[in-house]
């Protein structure tokens, strides 16, 4: 109301105004950096858990083949053994 009637008091009202549209214009736009800087750092651990995993993934995957390999041998060696009549057994020695 002071305002209406005084040029100065109209001009600093419009400046608080301009000033806090500012201030909520930085509000907005700090927020919009915040969110942008989390969501990079989500996004990076992201990939960096992905790429763990995915090795982790190929290691098992190796693991396991060794151990079928493994298996296939010692299979082989048991068919061979039984063929000739070998018997290995802690037991029977």
């Amino acid at each position: 109301m002071l305002a209406k009637n005084d040029s100065t008091l109209q001009e600093a009202a419009v400046a608080v105004c301009h000033l806090s549209l500012d201030e909520k214009i930085r509000q907005i736009c700090d927020a919009r950096e915040d969110y942008y800087r989390r969501t990079a750092g989500r996004e990076a651990l992201l990939r960096k858990t992905t790429s763990e995993r995915d090795q982790a993934v190929e290691e098992l995957n190796q693991t396991a083949a060794e151990l079928n390999q493994a298996v296939a041998e010692r299979d082989h060696f048991r068919r061979l053994l039984e063929k000739h009549k070998i018997n290995i057994n802690e037991e029977d020695t």
